[in-house]
């Protein structure tokens, strides 16, 4: 039976690690929710339409079949004494999964279930809610016994001590933001359901923020707990499924303390298992972490993990579909080695599709270490503090259909091959819309990080050389430096050897120094750029370069009229990215559809 893979360090060296986040958290949701609605500047309408489906339903609004022989739990009613039967339910998730066996149901009643639970390797099992009963896991407990002491409230006994490690280092400086030197620290306390922040002592307490002191076994707080609801978070992780073929479904997690090597309030760690109409929220380090094969995150909505909110690694066919990863690095992580949305390492046979992965601290969608064969459609990953895609010493993608806006990249490609770039709406970016990069790694180099350890070293199929990129038919709206730039900046390739199309686009108008550069390319020197300003240039450079431009700078809002015009020019679709993105072959059309 196939077993758990052991999940590795997740690692990048990033050319640029950018600016630190930006906004307030508050902010961020705010803009996640106009983003869905419509009124975010520069979101278009098919944005809007994406993500209107993308995310769970409320808990309670669907209903699943209950099969005969489930077991039921009833937090509320039950012992764990009883039979297991709807008249007489269990107490307690664990004790159903104790009794439970291979391929059986556990029907939860509604109510709030504290719990930590393993499914083991040898029993299958499906969790779900009874019908449309509203049921959550929730790592934290009320707190009580508060003695006051002036603007502070402090509770004693406090026992519940997760680890700040990260790769073996307490704090450490290599993930560890200095301006938020509190990230790594899994303690979590909440005033009527909303996080307060963690500060270093008891004398750095304000309203709003709390400290633990580990030595003196005492959590303090700075807002005073009468007449208000104050919980703590006491478990580590939700529930950490370890048997092939699991299905978890239409149930909440929250508010899990999880530390670095546990990983997430959500553990999947064998193959096939199924997780759709989930709700995770508040988990102090990832929301969902994937460590096997032909994994399918189906409808979920994962938000505010302090780290990441959905992680993979070695996970060969993951699927990632409909769901809303948005307001996630809570904490601000530095971008990189991890944090923001979503990253996947080491992983082949990747769909990534329909989903809204905003508003994250680092990049919304991530893909990195041999991540190879990747279909990335029809998402919005705008408003992220750093990119919206990147593609990291990986090859073969379709990254197509996609907004990615109003943040600092739209898309980067670092040490990445034959990728496909179709169809994006690509603005207000404050540096670059597409940034393609090559530095010293090679997968032929085994002192690297990075390789699949699936794969030969050398892997001809990933070489980690920026190689056989195709960018066509998207949309560049105004903002930033440049709309395309390519460089190598270590190893003394030209842009000119990197078998780069640039077809069929509609570039954004450049009429005075201070907007954007069309098209940057990069020299064999590692720093000189030329500069290509029109799209006449383009086309002059090569006849394949054939693109529009609008006749000013202009916002994508303002670029209806363009975007219709340009769509005679614009490339067919060829019969790979048409079906990606759900329409048909010789399709010819700009920006998304």
């Amino acid at each position: 039976m196939p077993q758990p893979h052991r999940l590795e360090p997740l690692r990048l060296v990033a050319p640029d690690p950018g600016r630190r986040p930006r906004v307030l958290f508050l902010f961020s949701l705010l803009s996640a929710l106009l983003l869905t609605v419509g009124l975010l500047a520069g979101s278009p309408v098919s944005a809007q339409a994406a993500t209107s489906a993308a995310g769970a339903a409320p808990l309670g609004s669907l209903s699943y079949p209950v099969p005969s022989g489930a077991l039921f739990v009833s937090v509320s009613s039950g012992q764990d004494s009883n039979a297991g039967t709807s008249s007489a339910p269990l107490k307690t998730v664990a004790a159903a999964i104790g009794r439970a066996k291979s391929g059986g149901t556990i029907v939860l009643r509604a109510g709030v279930y504290h719990e930590a639970v393993v499914i083991p390797t040898n029993k299958p099992l499906t969790i779900q809610p009874y019908l449309q009963d509203v049921v959550w896991f929730d790592g934290s407990s009320a707190l009580s016994g508060f003695a006051a002491s002036g603007t502070t409230w402090t509770v004693s006994n406090w026992t519940f001590a997760p680890t700040s490690v990260m790769n073996g280092v307490a704090d450490n400086p290599g993930f560890v933001d200095p301006a938020h030197p509190m990230a790594a620290r899994p303690d979590q306390v909440f005033y009527d359901g909303v996080a307060m922040r963690q500060v270093g002592s008891a004398s750095q307490v304000t309203a709003g923020t709390f400290s633990v002191d580990r030595s003196a076994r005492t959590l303090t707080i700075g807002s005073s707990p009468s007449g208000h609801k104050v919980t703590g978070s006491t478990l580590g992780q939700a529930i950490y499924v370890m048997a092939p073929g699991s299905v978890l479904q239409g149930f909440g997690v929250r508010r899990y303390a999880t530390d670095y090597a546990n990983r997430s309030a959500l553990r999947l760690a064998n193959i096939n298992i199924s997780a759709r109409q989930l709700i995770v929220e508040d988990s102090a380090m990832i929301g969902i972490n994937v460590e096997n094969n032909n994994v399918v995150l189906d409808h979920v909505t994962v938000t505010r993990s302090g780290l990441l909110g959905i992680g993979a690694n070695a996970s060969y066919g993951l699927v990632i579909k409909n769901s809303s990863v948005t307001g996630n690095n809570s904490e601000q992580f530095k971008p990189a080695p991890v944090s923001g949305g979503i990253k996947i390492t080491r992983t082949r046979g990747i769909t990534i599709t329909g989903n809204n992965t905003s508003d994250n601290f680092g990049s919304g969608i991530w893909l990195d270490e041999s991540c190879y064969n990747a279909t990335v459609t029809n998402n919005v990953s705008s408003g992220n503090q750093y990119t919206g895609i990147q593609m990291e010493i990986s090859s073969n993608a379709i990254i197509a259909n996609n907004d990615v806006s109003n943040q600092q990249f739209g898309m980067q490609l670092f040490d990445a091959s034959n990728v496909k770039i179709y169809n994006n709406t690509i603005g207000n970016n404050s540096k670059f819309g597409i940034r393609i990069y090559q530095d010293q790694r090679r997968q032929a180099t085994a002192s690297f990080a990075g390789h699949d350890p699936r794969q030969a070293i050398p892997d001809p199929t990933v070489p980690w050389i920026t190689k056989n990129i195709t960018i066509a038919n998207n949309v560049f709206g105004a903002g930033g430096f440049f709309q395309i730039w390519a460089l190598d900046g270590v190893t003394h390739i030209p842009a000119d050897s990197m078998a780069i199309t640039v077809a069929g686009n509609l570039f954004n108008h450049r009429t005075t120094m201070a907007q954007s550069t069309l098209l940057a390319w990069g020299g064999s020197d590692n720093s000189t750029i030329k500069r290509y300003d029109t799209a006449a240039s383009m086309l002059a450079k090569s006849s394949a370069f054939k693109n529009s431009e609008t006749t000013s700078s202009k916002s994508l809002s303002q670029m209806s009229a363009d975007i219709a015009a340009a769509g005679a020019g614009a490339v067919a679709l060829p019969t790979d990215v048409a079906s990606a993105v759900g329409t048909s072959a010789g399709t010819k059309r700009v920006g998304r559809f």
